[in-house]
């Protein structure tokens, strides 16, 4: 809201506990981004945020297959920085289900 970002700030009031139409249709928003050739106009960050808003907390896949440099993008980590906490944290609140018991969480974030 500060940034007068709305539309990103109403995207991530709803990512708590976000079910699998609304990670859906963020996955989706990446892809369109992806096959229109885009993405590379996307900030990095922004591309980060949809794609926790996904469910992805790992990386963010580019598109290298283009031909054109101007429009190819990399992968881009998103937890690879951050300490195993603050990696966790991701893991927990946005790469897994509201329901998934805590332990099973914790099992799933130490097989990545």
């Amino acid at each position: 809201m500060d940034a007068n970002d709305l539309r990103l700030a109403t995207l991530l009031a709803q990512a708590s506990g976000a079910d699998s139409i609304f990670r859906g249709a963020m996955k989706e928003q990446l892809l369109n981004w992806k096959d229109e050739h885009v993405d590379a106009q996307v900030s990095s960050y922004y591309r980060k945020i949809y794609s926790l808003l996904t469910g992805e907390v790992l990386r963010v896949e580019g598109n290298r297959n283009i031909t054109d440099r101007a429009l190819s993008t990399s992968d881009v980590p998103i937890a690879s920085s951050l300490d195993w906490k603050r990696a966790f944290g991701l893991f927990f609140w946005y790469g897994s289900k509201f329901e998934t018991p805590f332990e099973e969480v914790f099992r799933n974030f130490e097989a990545e």
